[in-house]
């Protein structure tokens, strides 16, 4: 008599302890697959808006930020005694009133070593900058002065409708490459006529 042979043998337990570690194992492969995604894609998103941020920054209209270290730095300069003198040779010139000889041409002119007030001050202003550290280490800059016959102007106003009797400018290269600019204005009275000459000065940081 032939004894059938029991399909329960070829069977396998899976409740053995043998089948449950690699089933462990598979579940824990599985769980690590997909935290290791989920981080690559943070990284990729994070990566994707460094990039675009840097992108914008670089593309974006800078406009200046208004500094009162700035403002303050040109009301001080304005003070400033030079080594030009007015009508006799005491009588030696600030700044400010440089700016109003050059803003008046022969009317209010100053006798200055070796250049006219305009040039003079153009120097003067170089030198000082250069030590001007105040906002931070200077890349470039741009100082203009505006004449207004309205006490009340703004300056804003002036930059944008007038065009500046006078500017000195160290190659600041219209706000490009400039990722941190600043800005600020002082003013003082016009001696040739009604008015207020105002100075502005956009500096770009390294």
């Amino acid at each position: 008599m032939i004894t059938p042979i029991s399909k329960s043998k070829n069977k396998k337990d899976y409740s053995h302890p043998h089948f449950e570690r690699e089933s462990n194992l598979l579940k824990c492969k599985c769980s690590q697959h997909e935290t290791m995604g989920f981080v690559l894609i943070i990284l990729i998103v994070v990566i994707a808006g460094v990039i675009f941020l840097g992108i914008s920054l670089r593309t974006t209209d800078n406009t200046s930020v208004i500094d009162s270290r700035i403002s303050n730095f040109l009301d001080a300069s304005l003070q400033h005694t030079t080594a030009c003198y007015g009508s006799y040779e005491s009588d030696y010139q600030t700044l400010g009133e440089l700016i109003n000889s050059c803003s008046a041409g022969t009317l209010y002119s100053a006798t200055c070593p070796n250049s006219d007030a305009c040039d003079f001050a153009n120097k003067t202003y170089s030198v000082m900058l250069s030590k001007f550290s105040s906002a931070g280490s200077i890349k470039s800059y741009k100082l203009s002065f505006y004449y207004s016959q309205n006490s009340s102007s703004k300056i804003e106003d002036l930059v944008q409708t007038t065009s500046a009797f006078k500017t000195f400018s160290s190659e600041l290269s219209d706000k490009k490459g400039c990722l941190s600019k600043r800005a600020g204005y002082s003013f003082l009275r016009s001696e040739s006529s009604e008015g207020n000459i105002y100075a502005y000065l956009e500096i770009c940081l390294e």
